[in-house]
């Protein structure tokens, strides 16, 4: 689950739903800026499908006693965080070869520096799943599987920054992560910097450097949760009983 909050709120946004915006996103780039289009579409596929396997955890959120909050995908328990993981790969694995190998990719680059043993064992059974699919697809672009690696960072970065930001904030009051820009973009932002979001108001955000055909609008899902209803009803209940909501965010040059 993946939420922000406000005085009266908890603005929560599944993980599958998060996806969903990454996977729009993705659908608007501008496939020039690639080596060629081989392969896109199993790209898209892996920005709309990387966070699957949170499908079934995020029907219910789960309360976090020691923050006094919502359990959201930064604290939630490691092992079960690695257990998502391996299972939402291994469903895309069976639909799409490729589009696991992205997702792949992307889950074991977050443990790229880590010294817990769990997340190594998860790394490196993930290392020798790429392996075993990059041998089914010989031949295989490696600049090109590169590029679309860093896609699907990037779009899961941007997707983030809509989710934890609030509509139309100042840059200055941005979640720390992103005051900086997203970094690994060089491929696709031949200004050599990372590429800076900024909300412009409370639909648009400017893009500084911008990777994609033209202006787009995605629409993100999210639950809007009373927080005097989870002290009645628990989190478990209130979020049932909350409505669904969407956001309309314009992306603009």
């Amino acid at each position: 689950m993946i939420f922000r909050e406000t005085d009266n709120e908890y603005m929560m946004i599944t993980q599958h739903d998060h996806a969903n915006l990454s996977g729009q996103i993705t659908e608007n780039f501008n496939i020039k800026i690639l080596n060629n289009d081989t392969y896109f579409d199993d790209l898209v596929t892996a920005a709309y499908e990387h966070d699957r396997g949170w499908i079934v955890m995020d029907e219910t959120p789960f309360w976090n006693d020691q923050s006094n909050g919502p359990y959201s995908f930064t604290d939630f328990p490691m092992l079960i965080k690695l257990l998502c993981y391996k299972n939402g790969i291994d469903e895309v694995e069976s639909v799409n070869n490729y589009a696991a190998l992205l997702c792949s990719m992307h889950y074991a680059d977050f443990f790229s520096d880590t010294v817990n043993k769990d997340c190594i064992r998860f790394k490196n059974l993930e290392l020798k799943r790429q392996a075993n699919i990059q041998d089914l697809l010989k031949p295989i672009d490696a600049n090109l599987l590169f590029q679309h690696f860093r896609m699907i960072q990037f779009c899961d970065r941007l997707s983030l920054y809509i989710c934890l930001n609030e509509p139309g904030i100042s840059k200055v009051n941005e979640h720390e992560r992103y005051k900086e820009g997203f970094i690994n973009t060089e491929i696709f932002n031949h200004a050599n910097k990372p590429i800076v979001a900024s909300w412009m108001d409370n639909k648009r955000v400017n893009l500084d450097s911008f990777p994609f055909n033209s202006n787009f609008t995605c629409m993100l899902k999210y639950k809007a949760v009373p927080k005097i209803m989870i002290q009645h009803l628990g989190i478990a209940n209130a979020y049932k009983q909350s409505e669904w909501r969407e956001q309309e965010v314009i992306f603009c040059e």
